[in-house]
């Protein structure tokens, strides 16, 4: 495909994206597939992009499809769904990734605590953990 034709084709996908969206606004529920139809491959490998995981990317393309069909109203310009899209999905992953790291410190802090109460070998106590 010449990149004349491609840009003819993102045009047109961009178009049919931002009626799509004007129609789901509208409360037309058919137009979310739509939505999905168009977005969902460039939402996947941006995810996957991020955390490298496909169950991970499939995850957080499911959290962004649902926080933005929840929020859609809240979208002033169509044109712009896309980007709008990655901007959830980036939050979202931004959001994971706070969480897991947490849960990862508390989890080392945890096994600190039980490691000093113990007395028991802390590279041991991690083998057995993972």
């Amino acid at each position: 495909m010449s990149g004349e034709n491609r840009d003819q084709s993102a045009d047109q996908e961009a178009l049919k994206l931002s009626a799509f969206v004007r129609s789901a606004q509208k409360g037309e529920t058919s137009a979310l597939g739509g939505i999905i139809d168009i977005t969902q491959r460039r939402l996947f490998k941006f995810a996957f992009m991020l955390c490298s995981n496909t169950q991970t990317a499939e995850d957080l393309c499911q959290d962004t499809y649902l926080k933005a069909f929840s929020s859609l109203s809240t979208l002033a310009d169509p044109n712009k769904a896309m980007a709008w899209l990655y901007r959830i999905l980036k939050n979202l992953a931004i959001d994971r990734f706070r969480l897991s790291s947490t849960k990862n410190e508390t989890a080392t802090e945890n096994l600190d605590l039980f490691t000093d109460a113990s007395g028991a070998d802390k590279e041991t106590l991690l083998y057995v953990r993972e």
